[in-house]
């Protein structure tokens, strides 16, 4: 399919952008890939919403679309489990940007509580900042 062209249906693409979408790939990126626009793939999905019989494939892709979000989501939060012992905060960042309206609080949660993290590290930096050195300064 020629970009800018109409925005026909092309099931072979479809399946590839589904896989790209379940593997946790945007869907810029996974429209780009294979030489379509974000714009047609939307426009795809708009047709499922239609009962035509002529539309039926564009409801399966619809709903096919749906459960590869899914699958993407699930192996981020996987990602997340994983990387909770180590480094939650990139996980959780990588979250918060690719599924704002499901993680993006939480991002902004974590973010402030690491801030009065810090603030309490200092507060407790300058107490003991303060204190002398050796026990019998401090005697």
């Amino acid at each position: 399919m020629t970009r800018g062209s109409k925005s026909k249906f092309c099931a072979e693409i479809a399946a590839l952008i589904l896989a790209d979408i379940a593997a946790g790939i945007s869907l810029c990126c996974a429209a780009d890939r294979h030489g379509i626009t974000r714009q047609t793939v939307n426009e795809w999905r708009r047709r499922g919403k239609r009962t035509g019989e002529a539309d039926k494939a564009y409801r399966q892709f619809r709903e096919d679309y749906q459960k590869a979000l899914g699958q993407g989501m699930y192996k981020y939060e996987l990602c997340t489990a994983a990387a909770g012992a180590t480094d939650a905060k990139i996980a959780l960042t990588i979250l918060g940007k690719r599924w704002p309206q499901v993680w993006g609080d939480k991002l902004e949660e974590a973010k402030r509580l690491n801030r009065e993290m810090d603030e309490k590290i200092e507060t407790l930096r300058a107490i003991l900042g303060k204190l002398p050195d050796s026990p019998q300064e401090r005697s």
